[in-house]
């Protein structure tokens, strides 16, 4: 086993392997960078589908570095509140990056959560609906580490966007993408 993939279950290299080409056969290879990062370098990845508190993480677990990914756009958002517990303040007390997507998300700041994992421990990467936008970014900082990177795919007149704008683009040394898509639409 190259790396774990918590709380699914565990793939091996041939089972990445077709991950990756099912990524990349529907044209969308976003998660690409992470799925290598699981074979090539034992990191972990987390992925929340549930509506719930994450359920603590094994100390096996939390010694190695982890993308989280948190899905709180299937159907309906929820915010952090839902899925609040000791493990996702945990995540956001060591993430190297925080991502937060109402909207498709630049390709390349996937490898930038990869890379933030690999240097701080962990890496989390929420995938909500635009009302949710602003809840998350409050939670992640509120718990994150000062140097944690934050970035922002905010809809097109989402909340992130509109702050974005009014503060002349400047929203608390966020970097931020507007689009038009919702992330949940192709993950």
């Amino acid at each position: 086993m190259t790396g774990d993939h918590y709380p699914c279950l565990s793939l091996d290299r041939d089972g990445i392997a077709r991950a990756i080409a099912g990524l990349h056969a529907a044209g969308d290879t976003r998660l690409a960078p992470i799925y290598r990062a699981v074979r090539d370098r034992g990191v972990t990845l987390a992925q929340y589908l549930h509506p719930q508190p994450i359920p603590d993480l094994p100390a096996h677990v939390r010694a190695k570095p982890m993308v989280a990914i948190i899905f709180d756009d299937l159907g309906t958002s929820y915010g952090p509140s839902v899925y609040d517990s000791r493990a996702l303040r945990w995540l956001c007390e060591h993430a190297g990056a925080f991502l937060i997507a109402s909207a498709l998300p630049p390709e390349e700041w996937y490898q930038r959560a990869v890379d933030a994992a690999l240097a701080k421990g962990a890496a989390v990467i929420v995938d909500t609906m635009a009302p949710h936008e602003l809840v998350w970014l409050a939670h992640a900082t509120h718990f994150s580490p000062p140097d944690c990177k934050f970035m922002i795919a905010g809809a097109i007149g989402g909340p992130a966007i509109t702050a974005a704008h009014r503060l002349g683009g400047d929203y608390a040394g966020l970097e931020i993408s507007a689009g038009a898509m919702s992330a949940g639409a192709v993950q």
